[in-house]
């Protein structure tokens, strides 16, 4: 992470999605600025992706257990 983090530091404008799933911790190192938070939903249920932009509206989107698998 540490290599990651450097690369960072000299970039001019960047954008920058710390994924690791146990510990997103590279905001540590470089205390962001945030401007804007997104919600995320895993494990949609339905096949139908307008279905489900429906069901999320309509408050009724049925989502399964979130498995990692690393």
């Amino acid at each position: 992470m540490s290599l990651v983090a450097s690369f960072a530091a000299l970039a001019q404008s960047k954008v920058l999605v710390d994924c690791d799933v146990d510990a997103a911790d590279l905001y540590l190192l470089l205390e962001p600025q945030i401007k804007e938070e997104n919600e995320v939903i895993t494990g949609i249920v339905d096949d139908d992706p307008e279905k489900a932009v429906l069901d999320y509206i309509k408050g009724t989107l049925s989502v399964g257990e979130n498995i990692c698998d690393h």
